[in-house]
């Protein structure tokens, strides 16, 4: 698996646009193993973003509003737990209006969210 922790934010931001369009096309065309690869190098470039501290927080902002549910919704996910009144509204909504297989993701990630923060109660 590649590793993404040494590169420059300049370099992670698009990748990780690119990345979940790659991911999107490989949904279309049922490619779960493809899709499953690009789903863990989309996490880790989200982890090396959010490496960077708050101008990384900052990069994913913009993906909030992307034109992709998928992209709102991963950037979302990787936002929830340092700005959860950011994010929480995004992946509610994707959860309640989101296609099936988003909206499942979005289901899990409130699940999980809401377990880590119950136990960091």
């Amino acid at each position: 698996m590649t590793t993404f922790r040494s590169s420059q934010l300049s370099q992670l931001v698009p990748l990780f646009r690119t990345k979940g369009l790659e991911c999107e096309e490989a949904e279309r065309r049922n490619d779960a193993k493809v899709q499953s690869t690009l789903s863990d190098e989309i996490r880790e470039i989200g982890d090396a973003i959010l490496a960077h501290g708050e101008s990384g927080r900052e990069a994913l902002r913009p993906f909030l509003s992307d034109p992709s549910e998928s992209i709102r919704l991963t950037a979302a996910a990787r936002l929830l737990g340092p700005e959860p009144s950011t994010a929480l509204p995004i992946v509610e909504k994707i959860s309640r209006e989101g296609n099936l297989q988003n909206g499942t993701f979005a289901d899990i990630v409130l699940q999980e969210w809401r377990k880590a923060s119950a136990s960091a109660s």
